[in-house]
């Protein structure tokens, strides 16, 4: 039986007026429509099972159930299951939901010898092959057929729609008339079982099922997912810490080997399928991670918090091809012979998942394949760009908005890559498709369109944009960052609040806020409406976190001392700032540009001899606001260009400048008027001078006065921050452990590891020590009596207070170490972590008497075993040795 697809028809003849036609004129135009039709099916839909066939097995009944559906072979025959005729009909009809198949008999395909049912891997010499063991399930009525009961081993077949098709030529004469009535077509649909050996063969013949094994590869991908790298006591308590859980999450679960070795499986499962620039290899792209990830413990990287942020999104993108990868069974140019008159439909009582021996759907180019290819090769790329270009370059603060809920495509372009044209290509593939692949949003804009939305996004709409990212903070000045995050979120009126903590001087407020606190989690930025919160040592940012929301503003720690306001003069008049506000509607000059705002150029700011600024900061004031507001607006500005500096106010009354500082605190604020020249004169302000261009004025222009204030809130936030509830002498770091300490002492009371041994724990007197004990203690007293034979020794320490551990204790605890509900190991870890001891109990022996080279001698003979003091046993907790 050939294929109709196989003999191309590529003319035909037309009709003539009074033409004698020919059968084969008549065929030739039959035949050219019907492969066009099949054509159409082939290459603009698709092949393969579209919908519906799904089969069932009643085993109780012994009823096999398949659903209708819709098929496509690569003959271009249109599949629909068919009721076989059971004589009650001539032609075979349409089932309209489902058929159940209850009856079975033998098949033999003799008539259209269809070539996939023949094996030539076998040893026998035939050259056309040995037809397999075909079965045709039927439903109940069909004559010659059995019951499913009486068939062997069912639930392991395979069943598959078959097309019979062949030519059933009829005799020349009837009994009616003597005319050729031509050649009947037949082309019936049977349902046939097969072995599921003699289905792995037939699947093998299969090109398009061998090609698109999609589904094999894509369960051979590891799941792949980073942990949180969380701020709790323990990390939070120095920069190593911090820097060791970046590292502990990179090293974990093996992340690092699955991803290597899922992507040497995308290349070695769709290499062929790729279309990815030259140079870009399995190899090439393991290498690169090598380099970026091999580090160890003991030489940890200064950027391990970007190469962290880097693995989360390598590992985001590696989901995105996932997520492509099943969408790939995309068939361009279907290949004719693969499955030209049948549909494998799948075992009879299929296993959990996919089944493998069934067709699936394989989408025409023109349905899915371009999209869907082009995607997957340019994830791929940008999976490599994104290690190759990795790079630490930013050299300022900037927060770019994003998104967080969505796929790593849809989120703004990090500060750790080279951006260049090829990145930024390769990063949104649906914005690339629409040419607008230069509206990412990106810390590095150069490359980006220069659209002012693109190039500065924080001045327009964010109601898109749920997550900002802070970037550019880590390694440089804590101060400069302090002011400049402060100053972008007052400038752009940013959704989030800020904390900043130094590791070192911080150490008890960031435990307490810890504490409270304990969602704080690296995200390379914050969500809208949460806090961000940096980490310094000394003057350097070292890591971010970020809460999911807002902490309330805190002025307790602003607040911890007498406040001091102090009056000056602005050095700008009233009258001269009249003027420059008049102008706006005043004659413009005709030899000069006259100025639209009030410019100051500030060259220097510190309080307590720390810059707050780097480089000299400008303030623009429209001319508009400082007619309607005059230095009110002046002293805003100012304050929110610093939100953390000295807060500037102004007296109406007394046409006085205020500022209001910490009383302890130095400062120093030198600034210059610019709007008319720049060659003006300077004026510092400090807390006890006002200075123009570096030379004092008088000094009773000057006066200061202190800030008189109950504020009650300061005081409870004083409370909530050391008022020491559950707090030990280790500020809170061993919180509930004391406690559990002296629980599992009791414990241990009663443990049976002892009380089977008549062992007691609460030692008396020295005939309650477990017998090795005591044996050290008499080698121990026979040399005191040696030396002075009056001499008197107390045991105390461990061993009389019911703390003591012994070497059967020891070597229970190394059988049983992973038992984290067995008392005795809890109690040796406990110990271990609150009194950083982990051998046997030392004997802690006191000699009132002794000398020190009495005890000098004891001392080094028995060093390993107890320590000795010359002093008085007191307090009541010892024994005397007798």
């Amino acid at each position: 039986m050939a294929s109709k697809l196989s003999n191309y028809i590529p003319q035909y003849h037309t009709f003539e007026n009074n033409q004698v036609l020919t059968e084969y004129q008549l065929n030739e135009v039959i035949n050219y429509l019907d492969i066009q039709n099949r054509y159409s099916r082939l290459y603009l839909c698709g092949v393969g099972i579209a919908c519906g066939f799904e089969i069932s097995y009643n085993s109780a009944l012994k009823i096999i159930t398949i659903t209708q559906g819709t098929g496509i072979t690569t003959d271009g025959d249109l599949i629909k299951l068919q009721s076989i005729d059971a004589g009650k009909s001539k032609l075979p009809f349409y089932a309209s939901d489902k058929i159940d198949y209850t009856h079975f008999k033998p098949f033999n395909d003799k008539t259209a010898s269809y070539p996939p049912f023949k094996r030539k891997d076998t040893l026998d010499r035939n050259p056309d092959g040995i037809p397999i063991d075909l079965i045709e399930i039927v439903p109940e009525g069909v004559d010659n057929s059995k019951p499913l009961s009486a068939l062997p081993d069912i639930e392991n077949k395979v069943a598959m729609l078959y097309l019979e098709c062949y030519a059933n030529p009829r005799n020349i004469c009837t009994a009616v008339d003597c005319d050729n009535q031509g050649i009947e077509q037949v082309a019936k649909l049977r349902v046939l079982l097969v072995s599921k050996d003699d289905a792995e063969y037939i699947k093998s013949t299969d090109t398009i099922y061998t090609k698109h094994s999609i589904q094999t590869a894509y369960l051979q991908l590891s799941e792949i997912a980073v942990p949180r790298v969380l701020l709790n006591s323990t990390n939070g308590t120095s920069q190593s810490n911090v820097q060791k859980s970046f590292y502990s999450a990179i090293k974990s679960n093996s992340i690092l080997y699955l991803l290597r070795n899922s992507i040497s499986i995308l290349f070695n499962n769709f290499g062929k399928l790729l279309h990815i620039e030259t140079g870009i290899t399995a190899d090439k792209i393991n290498l690169l991670i090598d380099q970026l990830f091999g580090f160890s413990a003991t030489a940890i990287p200064s950027d391990v918090q970007y190469r962290y942020d880097l693995l989360k999104d390598l590992t985001d993108t590696y989901n995105e091809i996932k997520g492509v990868l099943l969408r790939l069974n995309t068939e361009f140019n279907p290949d004719i012979k693969s499955f030209p008159k049948h549909l494998m439909l799948g075992k009879v009582v299929a296993s959990e998942g996919s089944d493998p021996l069934r067709h699936s759907f394989y989408p025409s180019a023109a349905t899915a394949y371009n999209q869907n290819m082009a995607k997957f090769s340019s994830l791929v790329t940008r999976f490599y760009l994104m290690l190759a270009q990795y790079q630490i370059a930013g050299s300022e603060i900037k927060i770019t908005p994003s998104k967080q809920m969505v796929p790593l495509s849809s989120r703004s372009i990090p500060c750790y890559f080279k951006v260049d044209e090829k990145l930024i290509e390769n990063w949104d593939f649906s914005k690339t498709t629409r040419y607008m692949q230069k509206e990412n949003l990106c810390y590095f804009t150069e490359n980006l369109s220069s659209a002012s939305h693109i190039q500065t996004p924080l001045k327009f709409n964010l109601d898109a944009y749920d997550f900002f990212r802070i970037e550019g903070a880590t390694g440089l000045s804590a101060s400069n960052a302090e002011v400049e995050i402060n100053s972008l979120r007052t400038s752009f009126g940013l959704d989030f609040e800020f904390r900043i903590f130094d590791l070192e001087k911080d150490q008890r407020v960031l435990q307490t806020f810890i504490c409270k606190n304990n969602s704080l989690e690296h995200l390379a930025g914050v969500a809208k409406g949460g806090t961000f919160i940096l980490l310094k040592k000394s003057d350097t940012i070292v890591a971010d976190y970020a809460l999911k929301y807002r902490i309330q503003a805190e002025t307790s720690s602003d607040f911890c001392c007498k406040i001091s306001e102090c009056s000056y003069p602005w050095f700008s008049s009233l009258k001269y700032l009249n003027n420059l506000s008049r102008s706006l509607k005043g004659t413009q000059s005709n030899k000069k540009l006259m100025p639209k705002s009030y410019r100051l150029l500030i060259s220097h700011y510190s309080i307590n001899s720390i810059n707050l600024i780097d480089q000299p900061v400008e303030i623009t004031i429209p001319l508009s606001e400082l007619f309607l507001r005059r230095i009110h607006v002046v002293a805003e500005k100012l304050n929110n260009k610093f939100p953390t500096g000295v807060v500037f106010d102004f007296d109406q009354k007394e046409k006085q400048l205020k500022i209001k500082r910490i009383q302890d605190d130095t400062f120093q604020f030198t600034v210059k008027d610019i709007t008319l020249s720049t060659s003006s004169p300077t004026y510092t302000y400090t807390e006890n001078n006002y200075l123009r261009n570096s030379k004092q004025l008088q000094a009773k222009v000057i006066s200061c006065s202190e800030v008189k204030i109950h504020h009650k809130s300061i005081y409870q936030q004083l409370h909530s921050q050391y008022n020491p509830v559950n707090k030990d002498d280790d500020y809170g770091l061993y919180d509930g452990q004391w406690e559990k300490w002296d629980k599992l002492t009791n414990k241990l009371i009663t443990n049976p590891f002892f009380t089977e041994k008549k062992i007691k724990r609460l030692i008396s007197n020295q005939n309650d020590l477990p017998s090795a004990i005591k044996e050290e203690i008499r080698q121990i007293k026979a040399d005191v009596i040696k030396a002075n034979s009056s001499a008197k020794m107390y045991l105390s320490g461990e061993w009389v207070n019911g703390t003591w551990v012994d070497g059967d204790m020891l070597e229970y605890y190394n059988a049983h170490r992973k038992n984290t509900h067995d008392n005795i190991v809890l109690f040796i870890n406990l110990r271990n972590k609150l009194h950083q001891r982990t051998g046997k109990s030392k004997l802690c022996i006191f000699i009132p008497a002794g000398t020190n080279d009495q005890l000098k001698t004891l001392q080094t003979k028995y060093n390993k075993i107890a320590d000795f003091y010359s002093v008085k046993a007191e307090g009541g907790n010892y024994i005397e040795i007798g």
